[in-house]
């Protein structure tokens, strides 16, 4: 019996590999565990989507066990579903926003999981809209949602911090350390920066 669906909001600084990391743990539960498609990965622009499909084709060369289907969903682009057994859709915010009502796209509405990139702008309307198609709005979860961000706060304000917190069920991944951006530099994901004053 699969565990209840839950949320989570993934913390790693600026340049440490937060689409890496997820799209090769998502192949390892796909190959695995078994986890089923479709897959949607929404991120705001043109270029983190396509970074991320960039990124599913050289993990899943180096992993993968059976053929999938990656999907640009943006710009003019549109998927319709098929009976690949895994199939990845990457999309804007913006292009769900146009087609989440259309029932062409009623299966997508079924995602087994949704990742949203750049997870600190989660709280905006089309984001809750968009959510709220999937079964996933108030304390109902009906998939897993993870958000990703270097940035796991709002700017300043504490109300704006809790319901982004809220939004991903108060559930922070992050390296256990209490230094990560140095524990990073260490092991040389990240680069030591030197300063200067000019």
């Amino acid at each position: 019996e699969r565990e209840k669906p839950s949320r989570a909001l993934l913390f790693l600084p600026t340049g440490a590999g937060k689409t890496r990391v997820t799209v090769e743990a998502i192949a390892r539960a796909v190959i695995e565990d078994g986890l089923p498609g479709p897959l949607l990965w929404i991120a705001q622009t043109d270029e983190l989507c396509e970074q991320a499909v960039e990124t599913w084709s050289i993990v899943w060369r180096e992993l993968g066990d059976r053929p999938i289907r990656v999907c640009r969903l943006w710009g003019s682009n549109e998927v319709a579903s098929s009976d690949v057994d895994v199939t990845i859709v990457v999309a804007t915010d913006a292009k769900l926003d146009k087609c989440r009502d259309r029932e062409e796209y009623d299966w997508l509405a079924q995602a087994s999981a949704v990742i949203i990139d750049e997870a600190h702008g989660a709280t905006a309307e089309g984001i809750t809209a968009t959510l709220k198609w999937l079964g996933i709005e108030g304390r109902k979860t009906a998939r897993p949602l993870l958000g990703l961000t270097a940035t796991p706060f709002k700017g300043t304000s504490e109300e704006a911090t809790r319901r982004l917190a809220s939004r991903f069920g108060k559930r922070l991944l992050e390296i256990p350390v209490p230094d990560p951006y140095r524990y990073l530099q260490e092991l040389s994901v990240l680069a030591a920066v030197e300063h200067r004053v000019l």
